[in-house]
């Protein structure tokens, strides 16, 4: 196991008897630690559906979900940190989440094939994907029931929505082998032996090595089967059932599994399942789902009575919670936790008497709904001791609860999700630091962040409802400025973006008849010449302003041969002075340097765009190998064309991985290394100048839309997307 341990690093204190879910994994050489491609701003930690939550300590917890989402926190929930997964390319929407001693598995659903697929966990930093290939139904549930330390075998198990349970005993040379739970044909005079046939597989636990096991879901309506003609008496009719909730248990390792008895008989499915210790020694086991009215359903082994399940009713028992999906008894039988549909949690607490001639011993519970702040489905709960617990759900919700923090009401868990969602961010710019910078948006959404991103604020009041397309900080001067432009002659300056000022619209624009759409804005080096490129009745449209101000904006003195349908991008060489606008559908690309005249002289680039495309993003390192970079609207796919240096440049498509999408937004450092945001929002990476197109997953649901680049901290970009999310990286996405 010592290829999987994380050491020092973090010691996962979650042992399986106290733990609903549990392991997969796999054997295979493990990568090596990689840096952080995207970190999810203003959205935090994610937006993304989660579906799993482990916890080490109070401080320490990991959360998992859809789009490969794993965040990290070590602070008890104020930040979290993205992991990463080797052979990112294989993306994955986690469901499932376990941890044992130091080993972590998660699994899930393969994004490229839809199959299962299974990841172990160096928890610490990052996730290696499992190196077989992704086959068979979707795994839902993990069980890692024994860690293995040393050259001790590991224990883990993975289950199927289809019934099949994947068991791995780790040894030297590693060993694996897969259980189908579906039954076979009936022998002819004896009924079938196996007693499910699953509608869904839902969650498995298994006990240390010892083979003890249970496993839960729904299986269908079955129509039973006539006495058995050779022996009625020990064969007699099976009358059947609907569909409904079934638990069937183990106890060596899956060779037989006994049908478990269901009190009451209205249940129709089950999630989650347990296995916490009683106060004398023993265990009890804990199971949660809904009922034939979609209603929250907590049902508890009963101590007296083998193999039989009954109702946790009780003081405040709810009849009508919706349903639920997940618990937590984190230290024995007598407190947990339950989680559902809605934002529901409950908290339970039991006691109990023992009576009676054999002895009973009679439950006696209490339900206690609990306040969530939020309405989010929730999915998975962990508890790190009685008092301190997570819980995650759709949307990125994250809650957390703790007793002892007297800032918060008893019975109220803390909503750590941070951000504004319903935005759609459409541009950024930053000072070159990344340290200081604001996002536009939709319906004139301006967000700024003074911290490098770590927190966001929305400027308002809102200085105008037209969506806001380009954003513009200006990289000298005065350093108090910041410019934004959009829809219907929206042109905004803030002569103090970083304080307390205020952004207005420019006082002149000389022509505007106020339908134009402007979509790039730039100022090359101060806030005394800015240039701003869009389209007016169909063509493109160039403005440039000389006032410090930017009140008043006026077309330059000399005109390139004008896009045909308008301009879409801006870019500036990294010399600061040449810039250059590109737009469609002719294929037009306009260049100035004319800094002293405050870019009043524009002409046609040489050598010409081979091509009548519509040029949608633009990038001009001006180095020896390229000089230029356009994203162009293939009629297929959209490429990234490259104009060589040298003294005869030439044009050339580069490959393009993406599919029916064009290259809408465009970004290099230097001449070799670059990034890309597609129009249906993927984003992929370059190492050699656009040769290769890497996909750089981001882990988000929410679709980038532009991307902003840094021209002097190596690695430094930021992208804006779809509800409220931004991302940045450190590593060119790379």
């Amino acid at each position: 196991m010592k290829s999987k341990s994380i050491g020092s690093l973090i010691l996962l204190a979650i042992l399986a008897p106290s733990c609903g879910s549990g392991g997969g994994g796999s054997s295979g050489p493990k990568n090596p630690p990689i840096l952080v491609k995207w970190q999810t701003q203003q959205r935090v930690p994610t937006s993304s559906d989660l579906r799993g939550v482990i916890m080490a300590t109070p401080m320490q917890c990991i959360i998992a979900g859809k789009d490969g989402t794993f965040f990290r926190t070590d602070d008890g929930g104020v930040n979290w940190t993205q992991q990463e997964m080797t052979q990112p390319q294989l993306g994955a929407d986690i469901t499932g989440l376990s941890a044992n001693g130091t080993f972590a598995v998660a699994v899930g659903r393969d994004l490229a094939t839809g199959n299962g697929r299974s990841y172990d966990g160096i928890v610490a930093t990052w996730w290696t994907t499992d190196p077989a290939p992704a086959t068979g139904a979707v795994y839902t549930d993990v069980n890692v029931s024994f860690p293995g330390i040393g050259n001790v075998p590991g224990v883990w198990w993975r289950i199927r929505v289809d019934g099949t349970v994947d068991y791995y005993y780790e040894t030297l040379t590693g060993s694996y082998s897969t259980l189908n739970l579906s039954p076979p044909p009936p022998p002819t005079h004896i009924p079938p032996t196996h007693p499910i046939d699953w509608v869904e597989a839902n969650g498995i636990l298994f006990v240390g090595a010892s083979g003890y096991g249970m496993v839960c879901g729904r299986e269908p309506a079955y129509g039973g089967y006539p006495a058995d003609p050779v022996a009625p008496s020990a064969y007699p009719a099976d009358l059947g059932h609907p569909a409904q909730g079934a638990v069937i248990r183990t106890t060596d390792f899956g060779s037989s599994w006994i049908r478990q008895t269901i009190i009451p008989t209205t249940t129709k499915t089950f999630r989650r399942m347990i296995l916490t210790k009683t106060d004398v020694g023993s265990f009890r086991s804990y199971l949660v789902g809904d009922d034939v009215n979609n209603y929250g359903i907590l049902l508890a082994t009963n101590p007296d009575i083998a193999d039989q399940w009954v109702a946790v009713q009780g003081a405040g028992a709810p009849t009508t919670a919706p349903s639920f999906r997940a618990l937590s008894f984190p230290a024995n039988d007598q407190l947990g936790y339950v989680v559902g549909d809605g934002g529901t949690i409950y908290k339970i607490t039991s006691t109990y008497t023992v009576g009676g001639t054999p002895p009973v011993r009679t439950y006696n519970y209490t339900w206690t709904q609990m306040t969530s702040n939020t309405t989010e489905n929730l999915y998975a709960v962990s508890f790190v001791n009685n008092d301190v617990g997570y819980a995650v759900g759709d949307k990125g919700t994250v809650l957390k609860y703790d007793k002892n923090d007297l800032l918060v009401p008893p019975n109220t868990w803390k909503k750590l999700t941070r951000g504004t969602a319903a935005i759609n961010f459409n541009a950024a710019s930053f000072t070159d630091d990344g340290q200081k910078g604001i996002a536009v948006g939709d319906a004139g959404a301006i967000f700024r962040t003074l911290d490098g991103g770590l927190t966001w604020t929305p400027m308002l009041p809102a200085p105008t409802a037209q969506n806001l397309l380009g954003a513009a900080v200006p990289p000298g001067g005065a350093g108090t400025y910041a410019f934004a432009c959009g829809a219907n002659n929206t042109l905004l300056r803030n002569p103090d973006v970083w304080g307390i000022g205020t952004w207005s619209q420019a006082t002149t624009i000389t022509g505007a008849v106020g339908t134009e759409t402007y979509r790039s804005i730039l100022f090359p080096q101060t806030e005394d010449n800015g240039i701003c490129v869009g389209t007016r009745s169909g063509v493109g449209v160039v403005l440039r302003t000389t006032a410090a101000t930017g009140t008043t904006w006026a077309p330059p003195g000399t005109l390139p041969t004008l896009p045909s349908t308008g301009y879409y991008g801006m870019a500036l060489a990294p010399s600061g002075a040449t810039v250059y606008a590109c737009g469609g559908s002719n294929g037009k690309i306009s260049v100035t340097s004319d800094v002293a005249g405050g870019w009043d002289v524009w002409g046609d680039a040489g050598p010409a765009f081979p091509s009548a495309l519509t040029l949608f993003s633009i990038a001009s390192p001006e180095g020896g190998q390229f000089k230029t970079f356009v994203g162009a609207n293939d009629p297929t796919t959209g490429k990234v064309w490259a104009l060589s240096g040298g003294a005869t440049p030439t044009w050339a498509a580069t490959p393009a991985p993406w599919t029916g999408a064009n290259p809408t937004s465009l970004g290099f450092q230097g001449e070799v290394n670059g990034v890309v945001v597609t129009s249906l929002g993927g984003l992929f990476t370059t190492i050699d100048g656009g040769a290769n197109w890497t996909a750089s997953p981001f882990h988000t649901k929410d679709k980038p839309r532009a991307i902003w680049v840094s021209r002097t901290s190596p690695g430094l970009a930021y992208a804006v997307a779809n509800d409220g999310t931004i991302l940045k990286t450190t590593t060119l996405g790379q």
